[in-house]
């Protein structure tokens, strides 16, 4: 569910507090900027979409959806989507390095019914191995980036408090002339929101193998 206050209002009602309102439109810059770097960086379950592309004989590689963050690996499948091939049949797809595309058995001589995925962010792009000999439909588990919500619109993180301190914490930094990296503190009180979710047992960070639960809370 969405915040119940809009992005104006997280804005102004953090600016109010730090003292100084003329920084509003500064400071719903902020709040985008670590909405993304949130939704970039830490495994939310509301955020999960599945992306389905149709494959065939020869296909090698398949486009980032335009909101894509990061793939989902499955905990239980350790899997990141599936295949289902032009019969009905479903297969399992699990995640590859990118350097799969440079093994020797990933050529046209060698191609078959795709069980690896590899992320190549280089190129905005998933790379299938082996190269498709097949028909079917791809479906890949991933997490989105939500839209930037329009200045009179609610934002997608349900706590409101939570996000207007991330804001304030922004705004006092820029008002003692040490918020000069924005990119770096929006990371930084990112981190603070994701440490202070109650449902963080919920959460895995880039649904990395082995990762099920983030190491830097559960030990």
């Amino acid at each position: 569910m969405p915040s119940s206050w809009t992005k104006n209002q997280i804005a102004t009602r953090a600016t109010e507090i730090q003292g100084n309102t003329q920084n509003v439109a500064k400071a719903e810059y902020w709040l985008d900027a670590i909405l993304r770097e949130y939704a970039l960086s830490y495994r939310l379950p509301e955020l999960q979409k599945q992306h389905s592309a149709a494959i065939g004989d020869g296909t090698e590689t398949i486009a980032y959806p335009s909101d894509y963050a990061f793939l989902l690996i499955d905990p239980r499948l350790r899997t990141v989507g599936k295949l289902v091939d032009s019969g009905g049949s479903a297969s399992g797809l699990f995640l590859a390095g990118t350097g799969v595309r440079s093994g020797l058995d990933h050529s046209t001589t060698g191609k078959g019914a795709p069980v690896e995925v590899g992320d190549d962010r280089l190129n905005s792009r998933w790379i299938l191995h082996p190269i498709s000999n097949i028909a079917g439909t791809v479906y890949l588990e991933y997490q989105h980036v939500p839209a930037t919500a329009a200045t009179g619109e609610t934002v997608w993180f349900a706590d409101e408090m939570a996000l207007m301190e991330a804001v304030l914490f922004m705004a006092e930094r820029y008002e003692r002339g040490s918020l000069v990296v924005v990119s770096a503190a929006a990371k930084e009180a990112a981190k603070a929101l994701y440490l202070r979710s109650p449902a963080r047992a919920q959460m895995w960070v880039m649904g990395s193998v082995g990762s099920d639960l983030d190491p830097r809370v559960f030990r």
